[in-house]
């Protein structure tokens, strides 16, 4: 049982951090459109298609490779659309396949990373304190190269 316990907040943890990626929304909101506006589109250019309920449904089976097959598109427009959604659905799933990889391997090589604080939720915050680093090391190196040619000097003098 506790395995099982653990298994469900590891995934409330990967939930909660996929939820707060601007890409997770931003792919959900793009989805949303995608289904909400193809399916308006199949009701008014496919017979096959009666209202836009029906249109959305189709679509969101469509996009998601389901084919149920209750609801199919007959003309030659209505079809051309399914098939754009077909394609659209296999880069979303690439997409969405790619994004929560990244996710569950940032888990797994930081532990709980938004409960840690480890990782940014602004990919220029996280750029800034880099360029921020990068330039104290080179005036880092600038000081120790200065100091060496001094020493080196001194040493000459002797």
């Amino acid at each position: 049982m506790n395995a099982i316990q653990d298994a469900l907040s590891w995934l409330q943890i990967v939930g909660r951090d996929a939820l707060r990626r601007k890409t997770v929304r931003s792919l959900l909101i793009v989805i949303g459109v995608v289904v909400t506006g193809s399916g308006f589109i199949l009701a008014l250019v496919d017979p096959g298609i009666h209202s836009p309920l029906a249109g959305i449904w189709y679509s969101l089976v469509t996009l998601a490779h389901v084919g149920y097959g209750d609801i199919v598109a007959t003309s030659f427009i209505g079809r051309v659309i399914s098939a754009l959604l077909i394609l659209f659905g296999i880069g979303l799933f690439a997409l969405a396949a790619g994004i929560f990889a990244s996710i569950l391997v940032v888990h797994d090589l930081r532990g709980q990373p938004h409960e840690e604080g480890l990782v940014e939720d602004d990919h220029e915050t996280a750029e800034r304190k880099i360029l921020l680093e990068l330039k104290a090391l080179n005036e880092k190196i600038h000081r120790l190269e200065a100091e060496l040619s001094n020493s080196t000097r001194r040493a000459s003098k002797k």
